[in-house]
């Protein structure tokens, strides 16, 4: 579930053209209209993508935690793309999180946000414990080395994803690197953060 109300990136890098989003859903989402909502990438990822264009606000939480309740019926794991922001719907999605990734790439604003979000996650009592980083590498040169991300952040990461130029390539397709190349670089270091999960 794509969170996002700046215009959601999952269906888009997904290529998955769809008028159906969470917009589209009522305040009381049962499951037979969360599932009208969902679109299928031909991978079998199943997604309940986030409006194409900006609107002015995320769900309400207490329709994300209906939309939430329908997605467990239909699945053992739901992953939230949360917003950017801390709105209604991703505090909901934080409280009822098992886990929380927080991907922070290795720059100073980037550092300096991720701060802000691992304060604000003290704030919801989210445990340590439950709170994973995540660097994700996105360009070829890392603008900080990771140990001036540690000294910043007062721990290490949890994971490192490493550059991968292949998956630029993939993400221009629409096809995931993980099914296009699985032996790639990035969906390695993927598979070795998740199995830490």
């Amino acid at each position: 579930m794509d969170l996002s109300p700046s215009g959601g990136h999952v269906a888009m890098q997904l290529r998955i053209a769809t008028p159906v989003t969470w917009a589209n859903l009522p305040s009381a989402p049962d499951t037979t209209i969360v599932a009208q909502n969902l679109v299928r990438h031909d991978s079998g990822l199943v997604v309940l993508a986030a409006p194409a264009e900006p609107v002015k606000r995320g769900p309400e939480g207490a329709t994300f935690l209906a939309a939430l309740e329908a997605l467990q019926v239909f699945f053992n794991e739901v992953v939230v793309d949360a917003a950017p922001v801390l709105d209604d719907a991703t505090r909901a999605a934080l409280a009822a999180a098992s886990q929380v990734i927080v991907v922070c790439t290795p720059e100073v604003g980037a550092v300096h946000t991720t701060l802000g979000t691992l304060r604000a996650l003290e704030g919801i009592r989210k445990a340590e414990s439950q709170v994973f980083i995540l660097v994700n590498q996105v360009a070829a040169e890392a603008g900080l080395p990771l140990s001036a991300l540690e000294r910043a952040m007062g721990r290490s990461p949890n994971g490192v994803i490493p550059h991968d130029p292949a998956q630029t390539a993939a993400l221009a397709r629409g096809l995931p690197l993980i099914f296009s190349q699985p032996g790639a670089v990035l969906p390695a270091a993927v598979a070795k953060f998740a199995g830490t999960l």
